[in-house]
Order: C-alpha cells, then structure tokens, then sequence
C-alpha cells in the first residue's frame, strides 16, 4: 500500500490574477445569461436579517432550518455537560503535535516507518477541530435536541485517524 499526501494546493482568494480570473467568469456570465443586474437581491433587508438568524443544517433524521439562538443555546448545553466535555485552559494542538513528532520520528529512526509513511502522517499545518450539532427534529419539533458531532477533518490527529 503507498501512502502518499494528497494535492493540497489551495489558490488563494485574495491573489490578484485569482481576483482578476473570477470578475471575467462573472462578467461573461452575466453577459452570456443576459443579467443586468448581478449584484440585486431579490430578498428585503428585513428578509436577509431573518436568514442571518438562521441555523440551517442537515437534521439528524430528515431536514430542518433552526433558529440560530436555539441552535447557540444547545451547544452551550451540550458543552456544559462535564461528565462529557473538560474546558480546556488553551488549544493543546502544539504539544500533541510536538508528542506526534518525537514519536514519529523515533518510529523513522528505528525503521518501524518508511519515510513516505513518515511524511503521510506529518500535518504540517493542523486546523482547530470544530464542534457542531445536528438538530434531532424527531424527538422535538420546537426545541430539538441536537446530536454533537466534530470535525476533525485537517486536525491534528487526522492522519495518524486513517
């Protein structure tokens, strides 16, 4: 089996020539489709405040749209629950990466890796795990409970998880 990091080779948005490429797609776009406008909405302001306020999720069995206090409110709920969740006193990801690197590199050094699975399992620029639920709308309607879920995906832990 070969393990090999994937591309991830991500333009940036703010380069000038990404800037420069997407105002001609949108210009011939709207050009091609014959918009004058692109930039109007067809929402009232008053509308576009309520979807602001808005948590839209997937629901956990079916499909639902959340008022995003309610939603606020169950994951601090959820985050309460101490039997479950310890607060922290700060983000850990630079002493479990150093953790993952000695022991990587002492797994390199003793030939336990090779070093395309030694460079697999480096993340070089890990991101901060995010936490989020979805609304279980079968067990409640009005206030649903939610269902947590984590997403670990570029965290620290990602590579050594596949």
């Amino acid at each position: 089996m070969q393990f090999k990091k994937k591309n991830t080779f991500d333009p940036m948005p703010n380069q000038a020539t990404i800037k420069t490429f997407m105002r001609s797609v949108q210009k011939e776009t709207t050009d091609h489709l014959g918009i004058t406008h692109p930039h109007h909405s067809n929402c009232s302001k008053q509308d576009r405040e309520i979807i602001k306020s808005l948590a839209i999720r997937s629901a956990d069995k079916g499909g639902g749209i959340q008022d995003y206090s309610k939603y606020r409110l169950e994951i601090l709920h959820q985050l309460s629950d101490s039997d479950t969740y310890l607060k922290l006193n700060g983000d850990p990801t630079i002493q479990v990466k150093r953790l993952i690197e000695t022991t990587l590199q002492k797994g390199l050094e003793q030939e336990f890796l090779d070093q395309d699975f030694w460079e697999f399992l480096q993340q070089s620029n890990p991101r901060t795990p995010v936490i989020y639920i979805l609304p279980k709308i079968h067990k409640s309607l009005q206030d649903p409970p939610g269902r947590p879920i984590v997403s670990a995906v570029g965290a620290i832990l990602d590579p050594l998880a596949r």
